[in-house]
């Protein structure tokens, strides 16, 4: 009788999402105060929209049993070098990255990705809060990104400055 009970108030306080499609995917998203747009593409996958993120796709993939967010950043081929070395950083700082992992693909794109698994359901609380920690997390990446572009110059001078001072050789 007890756990009937749990289960009941359980269920009437936090709804279990089980299986989530697009439909309640938008609904939820729509919630977040920072989301604009929220739209289906052929594919299925939800792109989002928010404010102050130009320049980056959101996008909401459902596979299997698990809810995929990624934000991609257009980067150019010249930057690749310093793209890289940022997502290294990115993912070695667990304190700031907790949750997401950061790669370059093969086509120049940069990209921010957090899985959340729905096996045995997730409460829709649970599921804003992933949202919202996604959404949190882009600025600080972004932020990653800058600053590694803009130091690695400076690197290479140092190294460059440090090599020629011990006589080393130059690469």
């Amino acid at each position: 009788m007890l756990r009937w009970l749990i289960g009941h108030l359980q269920r009437l306080f936090c709804q279990i999402i089980y299986q989530p499609n697009s439909r309640q995917l938008k609904t939820i998203l729509r919630t977040i105060p920072e989301v604009t747009k929220v739209r289906e593409d052929k594919s299925g996958d939800l792109e989002i929209k928010i404010n102050n993120f130009a320049g980056t796709n959101l996008l909401l993939k459902i596979i299997n049993h698990n809810l995929i967010f990624v934000a991609i950043f257009e980067v150019p081929k010249q930057l690749e070098v310093e793209t890289l070395l940022a997502t290294i950083i990115w993912n070695d700082d667990k304190a700031i990255s907790h949750n997401t992992f950061a790669y370059v693909t093969l086509k120049s794109k940069c990209v921010l990705e957090s899985h959340l698994s729905f096996q045995g359901g997730v409460t829709k609380p649970h599921l804003l809060n992933w949202f919202q920690n996604f959404v949190d997390k882009v600025p600080h990446f972004q932020k990653t990104l800058k600053i590694t572009i803009q130091q690695l110059p400076l690197m290479k001078i140092i190294i460059y400055s440090v090599r020629i001072n011990q006589n080393q050789p130059v690469m």
